[in-house]
């Protein structure tokens, strides 16, 4: 009986092992294929980097059948669906990670932009402050908070969650350029143009933020300080100024009395767009400032050449030629423009001047006396109209 009982303690004992090393074998088993998992994941996380999303998505999946529970895996695979537009696959793949952690901050922030681009505003703008409450160190979260109550039309929070979390930029270009955008929403210019110099002098080749700058300085009135900044981008050679940038360095320097600079930059916008007529209006009304009226003539009939039927370049053309002493040939230009352009008080007045120029006074008086019933409160209808009916009452030598 002795016997028999040790052999049964032997027994089991024995089973206990074989347990044991089943036990042993089953979690060796496990994390060789998590250190499997994690090789291929690491594989599927440079595929990403450098843009090969088919690929990231096959080496995540395939990290995911060496290990389902590998959650890093989840997460590069969830961004990849997020890059292709499969916002919906991506929410699948995220929440079954934050059903194992829910305490997981990137997590809940990709599950935020996924919301977001989806359309799903709310739900992202809660994930945001979830994610960055969990991390504070990812500003990202700040700054996608901030965007989403912007496209919420909530520009007023936006502005005030964002200047409560500066302080954690740490430097951040992108923090002043958002800052900016949020005050340019609210008209608040002057915010905006502080917002922008500060993201330039972080990174002061970056193009957009000085075109940004510009546009909110000239926005807020400061015309004269944004001279300097469109020329600072308009000499930056390694990314070409878009025309844009011309046309609006030319219209502050015109405002400021800075005629050569103004020239400049008009002809380079015509340069740079040479089937726009606007450029080349532009052009013709810098050269007619200058009292450089052939210039402006040709300048003008380019841009007629290119739309018959722009009533600016008539003007500038016909005022131009009118200046020169080719007062009939003002004439004709302006009355081809009331035929095409009609009624414009404007129109009216200059080709009056080339009628009483021409010893028209009749012709005169009636451009006077049409441009004065369209805006009867304008002093300088009367005047004219006065000053041709007396020119009239005088005798001629």
């Amino acid at each position: 009986m002795k016997c028999l009982a040790i052999g049964v303690v032997v027994v089991t004992a024995l089973a206990g092992c074989g347990q044991k090393m089943d036990d042993s074998r089953a979690e060796a088993h496990q994390n060789w294929n998590r250190i499997r998992a994690e090789a291929v994941c690491a594989q599927a996380v440079e595929s990403l980097r450098i843009g090969q999303l088919e690929l990231a998505g096959k080496q995540a999946r395939e990290a995911l059948t060496l290990d389902e529970d590998y959650d890093d895996a989840r997460i590069v695979l969830a961004k990849t669906y997020i890059e292709r537009g499969q916002y919906v696959s991506a929410a699948i793949e995220l929440r079954h990670v934050l059903r194992r952690q829910m305490d997981s901050a990137d997590a809940l922030y990709l599950l935020a932009a996924a919301d977001e681009k989806a359309g799903n505003l709310p739900e992202a703008l809660a994930g945001y402050l979830s994610a960055y409450k969990l991390d504070e160190g990812n500003f990202h979260a700040v700054l996608a908070a901030s965007e989403v109550l912007a496209a919420m039309d909530r520009p007023r929070e936006a502005r005030d969650y964002l200047s409560a979390h500066l302080d954690r930029a740490d430097g951040d270009p992108s923090a002043h350029e958002l800052g900016g955008r949020l005050a340019m929403l609210d008209d608040d210019y002057a915010a905006a143009a502080d917002h922008y110099e500060l993201a330039c002098q972080v990174d002061p080749g970056n193009p957009a933020y000085i075109e940004a700058l510009a546009i909110a300085q000239v926005f807020g009135g400061r015309t004269g300080e944004a001279i300097p900044v469109l020329l600072r981008r308009s000499e930056m050679s390694q990314e070409p100024a878009p025309k844009w940038v011309y046309t609006m360095l030319g219209d502050c320097c015109m405002a400021v009395g800075e005629l050569d600079t103004a020239h400049d930059a008009y002809h380079r916008a015509c340069e740079l767009a040479p089937a726009d007529p606007a450029a080349w209006v532009d052009a013709a009304k810098a050269l007619l400032a200058m009292r450089r009226l052939p210039q402006a003539v040709d300048a003008a009939a380019k841009a007629l050449s290119l739309a018959e039927d722009r009533l600016d370049a008539s003007l500038v053309m016909g005022y131009a030629l009118l200046l020169g002493g080719q007062v009939d040939r003002a004439v004709d230009v302006l009355e081809r423009a009331a035929r095409l352009a009609g009624q414009d008080e404007t129109l009216l007045y200059v080709l009056g001047q080339a009628h009483e120029a021409a010893g028209q006074d009749r012709e005169a008086r009636q451009c006077y006396s049409a441009a004065a019933e369209l805006n009867p409160d304008n002093p300088l209808g009367a005047a004219l109209l006065a000053d041709v009916s007396a020119g009239a009452a005088r005798p001629r030598n």
